[in-house]
C-alpha cells in the first residue's frame, strides 16, 4: 500500500489526511504549523515538520518512502521564481518513485472572464494575468516533471468552500459584498468534493491528467447570496461596482467552470452537486440550523400533445431550445429568468430537493429557481423543449 504525503496541511490538506486516516491508509502530513502537525500526529499520520521554502525540504520528506501519492496543496510562495518550490517537489517525488504526484492549481489561470463564458481544460489560459501566473508557471513545472517520466495530475480549482470557510463565514461577519448587483457567474466546490476526487484521481485518473473541479451549479453571484442569507437569516450584502469613478477597477471573474471531464472519466457522483446540498451539510456538521428554507412543490402540467407547446407558458417573451437525451443520460436545467420544460417524447425522473418526480410526455414542468436535474428512462431516448423568458 502506497503511503500518501501530504505536502501543506492547511484547509483541504487536513480534511484530506483525516479522511485518508479514517479509511485506514498509510499517510505522511507535511506542514511548517507544528502545533497543527502534531495534532494530525496524535490522529494517527506520520508527522514531518518542514518549511517549503528550504532548499531540500522535499527531498528529505521524501527520502524514507518509495512509490508513495504525494499532494502537492501550498500556495505560490512569494520571493522564489515562478514555478521553483513545485520543481523541488517533482524532483523529489520523482527520486522516491512516486506512483502519482497531484497538483492543485486555481481556474484562475483562465483569467478574467466578463461575458459568462463557461471554461473547461482545453479552454485558452491568460499568460498575462497578475493573479494566473504563479498556478502557470507551477503548471509548467509540472510539465517539465512529465517529460522526464513523473506521473503528474493538475486540479485546477474553483474557489473552495465547506465547515468554516466561504461566504457563510463572510456574511455572517458582515464582509461579504457582491459586484455590480450579482450578475456575474461563479462556480465553486465544497471541500470534501475535492477530498473524494483526488482520491478518484489515484484510483482511475489516465497518466497526467488535467480536470477542472467545480460543482454542477454555477450561478450568479447574487442567487448564493440570497439563498444563504435568507437561509442564516442574516442581512444580504451590498452592491458595489466593478468599476466607479476614482476608484480602482475591481476584478470580475464572470465565468462558469464546466466538470463534464472529470465525471465521466473519473466516473464521480458528488457529495454536494450545488451549493445548497453543501450548505446543508456544513449545518451538520457545524451543529448548526439555518433557517430551512423550503422549495415549492414542483409544478407538473398535463397539456398532452398541443401543436404549439410553447404558447401555453404564457411567456410574452421566449426562447426555446430542443434537448435530446439518450436512454439512462442526465441534464442539469438551469432556470434562467423563467424556464419551463416541455417533454415530447420518452420518460424522465426529475429530482426536486429531495424528491423525484416522474414525467412522461406531453409534461410542461416549471423549473425551480436552484434549478432542476433530470433523467432519461434506461429504456428510450427523451426529446424535451426548454422554454425561456428572460426577468
Amino acid at each position: 500500500m502506497s503511503t500518501w504525503v501530504i505536502l501543506g496541511c492547511g484547509y483541504i490538506g487536513t480534511r484530506l489526511v483525516r479522511a485518508l486516516l479514517a479509511d485506514g491508509e498509510p499517510v505522511l502530513a507535511c506542514g511548517r504549523n507544528k502545533e497543527h502537525i502534531a495534532e494530525l500526529e496524535r490522529a494517527g499520520a506520520d508527522a514531518y515538520f518542514f518549511d517549503a521554502a528550504r532548499s531540500r525540504a522535499f527531498t528529505y520528506a521524501m527520502s524514507s518512502l518509495r512509490s508513495p501519492i504525494a499532494v502537492y496543496l501550498l500556495p505560490p510562495l512569494p520571493g522564489f521564481p515562478g514555478g521553483e518550490i513545485v520543481s523541488r517537489a517533482t524532483a523529489a517525488a520523482l527520486a522516491s518513485g512516486a506512483n502519482r504526484f497531484i497538483y492543485l492549481s486555481s481556474t484562475a489561470v483562465y483569467g478574467e472572464g466578463r461575458d459568462g463564458e463557461t471554461v473547461d481544460e482545453e479552454s485558452q489560459i491568460a499568460l498575462s494575468d497578475p493573479d494566473a501566473r504563479p498556478y502557470l508557471s507551477a503548471e509548467g513545472a509540472i510539465e517539465n516533471a512529465r517529460a522526464n517520466g513523473l506521473d503528474a495530475v493538475i486540479l485546477r480549482l474553483s474557489p473552495v468552500y465547506g465547515p468554516n470557510r466561504g461566504v457563510r463565514e463572510r456574511l455572517l461577519g458582515g464582509t461579504y459584498r457582491i459586484l455590480d448587483q450579482g450578475q456575474h457567474v461563479y462556480s465553486r466546490i465544497h471541500v470534501d468534493d475535492v477530498v473524494g476526487i483526488i482520491r478518484a484521481v489515484v484510483a482511475r485518473a489516465p497518466v497526467n491528467a488535467t480536470y477542472c473541479l467545480a460543482d454542477d451549479r454555477p450561478c450568479p453571484q447574487k442567487e448564493y447570496a440570497e439563498w444563504l442569507s435568507e437561509h442564516l437569516e442574516t442581512k444580504p450584502p451590498t452592491s458595489v461596482p466593478s468599476l466607479a469613478p476614482g476608484m480602482p477597477r475591481r476584478r470580475v471573474r464572470n465565468r462558469a467552470v464546466s466538470n463534464a471531464r472529470l465525471k465521466r472519466e473519473l466516473e464521480y457522483a458528488f457529495r454536494y452537486p450545488t451549493y445548497r446540498e453543501g450548505e446543508l451539510a456544513i449545518d451538520r456538521e457545524l451543529g448548526v440550523e439555518g433557517k430551512a428554507v423550503e422549495q415549492p412543490p414542483l409544478v407538473i402540467h398535463k397539456l398532452g400533445e398541443p401543436d404549439k407547446p410553447a404558447q401555453k407558458t404564457g411567456f410574452r417573451r421566449l426562447t426555446v431550445m430542443r434537448t435530446e437525451l439518450s436512454p439512462g443520460s442526465e441534464e442539469r436545467i438551469s432556470s434562467a429568468g423563467e424556464t419551463m420544460l416541455y417533454l415530447a417524447s420518452g420518460e424522465l425522473v426529475a429530482s426536486h430537493g429531495e424528491k423525484t418526480h416522474s414525467v412522461t410526455a406531453g409534461d410542461l414542468v416549471e423549473v425551480p429557481r436552484l434549478g432542476l436535474h433530470v433523467k432519461a428512462a434506461s429504456e428510450a431516448p427523451a426529446s424535451l423543449l426548454i422554454i425561456s423568458s428572460p426577468r
